[in-house]
């Protein structure tokens, strides 16, 4: 009997291609841990200087936003501000790919077609909620939006969540996010709206230039459909904020979004698509616990 043939080598070009992405995932993994790490001793030293000018930006946030709650003006050099606007970018690599990404959406590269793309392959739902709110002290500062409301006044976030305990703020980009909306702010206004310690916040945007003749047009009719009393937290923005909800985890512009921000400014808990019977339930729980921290 003629010896079984041994099978053929695997292709040199295979073998050279499979070691380099393998040597590729390591290094990807590697620079994420560093960057989720960045005390750890073998941390590089720019993750580290990031991270604390990360911390100082935030503190910065943080006093801003408490001397806007009070009543008082911004203590805020012009050293401090381009710091927080601009500085960190140097060294921030998700947004200088943000940055990239809106360039490349100025000359049609990008746009809402990748987030159809995006609903194509995961639906409506690209995650479930969290079950419990983000602790204060890792927490984003909701963005400062401004807009001019329903009732036609020339307001913004922090503004109208001043003296609240606790705030849903929603984003809508498109019609299809409306229904989404929808869904987590019935039950929430079905418990809380007779409560004055908790605040509601809508924004509708439209980051394309090109389309804010629409929204204009479109803006009486949405007038008619939102109810008078909401009008004054009802704001209409146009222009581009996606470095603002991008900060936050808002990715897909086709998706509505809801955050239920702290007396702090902080967003402590998101979500998007249609609302889940258990993200539900963690969103009116945690409203209470906002609550009754707040109280005591």
């Amino acid at each position: 009997m003629p010896p079984t043939p041994s099978p053929p080598p695997e292709s040199r070009n295979l073998s050279l291609l499979q070691r380099f992405q393998t040597k590729l995932v390591r290094e990807a993994e590697a620079i994420e841990e560093m960057r989720k790490n960045p005390t750890a001793p073998t941390a590089h030293p720019v993750f580290k200087y990031e991270a604390k000018l990360d911390a100082r930006i935030k503190e910065l946030e943080r006093v801003e936003f408490e001397r806007k709650a009070a009543g008082l003006k911004t203590k805020l050099g012009p050293v401090a501000m381009r710091m927080r606007s601009g500085l960190s970018g140097v060294l921030d690599s998700e947004k200088n790919e943000l940055e990239r990404q809106a360039l490349l959406k100025e000359f049609g590269a990008k746009g809402q077609f990748d987030d159809l793309k995006e609903i194509a392959r995961k639906g409506d739902k690209l995650w479930t909620a969290k079950e419990a709110m983000t602790p204060s002290q890792t927490s984003p500062l909701v963005p400062n939006i401004p807009g001019k409301s329903l009732s036609g006044v020339e307001t913004d976030i922090h503004t109208l969540i001043k003296g609240k305990r606790a705030s849903l703020v929603t984003f809508a980009f498109t019609a299809m996010g409306e229904p989404h909306i929808k869904s987590y702010l019935q039950p929430f206004q079905t418990e809380f709206s007779n409560n004055p310690a908790v605040g509601i916040v809508q924004l509708n945007v439209e980051e394309d230039w090109a389309k804010k003749w629409a929204l204009t047009l479109f803006t009486p009719w949405i007038r008619r459909k939102v109810p008078v009393e909401m009008h004054g937290n009802y704001l209409i923005h146009t222009g581009d904020i996606s470095s603002e909800r991008n900060r936050i985890g808002m990715g897909n512009r086709l998706l509505g979004w809801v955050h239920l921000v702290d007396a702090s400014g902080c967003v402590r808990w998101s979500a998007h698509g249609p609302a889940k019977e258990g993200e539900l339930k963690t969103l009116l729980e945690s409203t209470r616990s906002l609550l009754s921290s707040s109280s005591q």
